[in-house]
C-alpha cells in the first residue's frame, strides 16, 4: 500500500489560469472505475444472495433456500442480459 501524500501539480485550465491538482495513486483509479460500474451493485446483491441461500441450506429450510436461489437465478439472467431465441 502506498503510503506517500499526494504531491500537488500545476495544471493549466482552459480559461488560461492555472490551478493545483492533486496526483491520485494509479490503484486508486482502478477502485474507481470498478465503483462506477453500473453492474458492480447486482455483483454485490449476487454474493448477499448466494450467501443468504447457504445459510438457509445450513439450516435445512429449504423453501427458504428455493426463494434466495430463485432471487440469485433472476438477478443474474437480468445481470448478463441472458436472451432466448
Amino acid at each position: 500500500m502506498d503510503t506517500r501524500v499526494p504531491r500537488l501539480e500545476r495544471l493549466d485550465l482552459p480559461s488560461g489560469k492555472q490551478g493545483i491538482r492533486r496526483s491520485i495513486p494509479s490503484g486508486i483509479d482502478s477502485v474507481m472505475d470498478l465503483l462506477k460500474d453500473p453492474k458492480i451493485f447486482n455483483y454485490v446483491i449476487l454474493c448477499l444472495y448466494a450467501l443468504n441461500a447457504c445459510r438457509w441450506a445450513y439450516a435445512k429450510s429449504w423453501g427458504n433456500f428455493f426463494y434466495w436461489l430463485s432471487a440469485f437465478g433472476i438477478t443474474t439472467s437480468v445481470t448478463w442480459e441472458m436472451k432466448c431465441g
